[in-house]
């Protein structure tokens, strides 16, 4: 017989998320306080935008090269809301810091990430939960960091300080 598996019930919500971070800018602005981009080319820290009007794209100081903020993550060459992506990976970062487990379908579900963001793409949300599973299963030191430096500080700004549940919704 097979124990039954609840769906996982999390402190935080994306109507929460959407509260803090009520745009796209806003959640880009989150990401680029924790995270520093280099130049691809010649590694130098990049801080100056290409344009004033596109947060995402920057100029290398020295050899005069563009990189994308997201260049060398997960985040990559994404067009999806960077808002999915910090929701979705804050929920892993929640199993596997709180209930000890990567989530596996049967606790949380791919429909139910894309019911709670109101996500119209399915392919988009698999994308992003197959990639989020991945990084969160590597035992990496560049991967394990990524997820504390992003994942960790956007879950402590959403999640109230001392309320953890368990897989069935229990508060510890």
């Amino acid at each position: 017989m097979h124990e039954k598996t609840h769906p996982m019930k999390v402190p935080f919500s994306y109507q929460t998320l959407l509260r803090s971070y009520p745009n796209r800018e806003s959640a880009i602005a989150f990401y680029k306080k924790q995270h520093t981009t280099f130049c691809p080319n010649c590694n130098e820290v990049l801080h100056n935008p290409l344009r004033k009007t596109d947060p995402l794209l920057l100029r290398c100081p020295d050899c005069g090269r563009t990189a994308s903020i997201f260049t060398g993550t997960i985040f990559q060459g994404t067009r999806a809301d960077i808002r999915y992506w910090l929701y979705t990976g804050s929920l892993f970062y929640y199993c596997k810091q709180h209930l000890q487990q990567i989530p596996d379908r049967r606790l949380l579900s791919i429909q139910s990430i894309k019911r709670a963001i109101g996500a119209t793409s399915d392919q988009t949300i698999s994308r992003i939960y197959k990639t989020l599973k991945k990084l969160f299963e590597s035992t990496d030191i560049d991967d394990m960091h990524f997820c504390e430096l992003i994942f960790k500080p956007f879950l402590e700004k959403l999640c109230p300080r001392g309320l953890l549940l368990t897989d069935t919704g229990e508060i510890r």
